[in-house]
């Protein structure tokens, strides 16, 4: 378990939806157990195609699309349109879907789609689990690193998102 917080843990998660760009925050709650060495966060500005990092994780909404994460779809070689199609991602609260992404030229090779239920429904305490969901998935495949992309949401506001996934 140490030796996944040993290294650099930069994470990032992006507001989407803002006409400058995205805006990138880290969540350390997972890191403040004892026996975890202390881990470097990175807040960035960089667009969500360009995060390096070995996992990144992405909410998926109840009923929704994925859309606002332009290229995703694509980059994943169908892969996330073939599991809506199925049923496999549905938005439901915390369920996992992972895929890589191999194609497109992403650097982030490996996704995580973490359900998150209704839009309109999410809170603080969703966006926590959500990143622990994130963090455990990658602490299972020893992954170093994860990025963690913070859709628009209209249920909270951002800055009280950008804190929940910090914490």
């Amino acid at each position: 378990m140490a030796a996944f917080f040993s290294s650099t843990l930069a994470v990032a998660a992006a507001m989407l939806g803002f006409a400058a760009g995205c805006r990138f925050i880290a969540p350390p709650r997972l890191l403040a157990r004892e026996n975890f060495a202390l881990a470097r966060l990175a807040l960035t500005a960089a667009s969500v195609r360009d995060l390096t990092a070995d996992l990144l994780v992405v909410p998926v909404f109840e009923g929704g699309d994925l859309t606002d994460v332009e290229g995703l779809d694509a980059a994943t070689g169908g892969d996330i349109s073939r599991a809506i199609g199925r049923g496999e991602v549905t938005g439901k609260p915390f369920e996992l879907f992972m895929t890589t992404t191999g194609h497109e030229g992403w650097p982030a090779r490996r996704l995580a789609l973490v359900g998150a239920g209704p839009a309109g429904a999410v809170t603080t305490e969703t966006l926590r689990r959500l990143v622990i969901v994130g963090a455990l998935a990658a602490r299972q495949r020893k992954l170093t690193t994860l990025a963690i992309v913070l859709r628009s949401l209209t249920s909270i506001d951002a800055a009280a998102a950008v804190q929940a996934a910090a914490e």
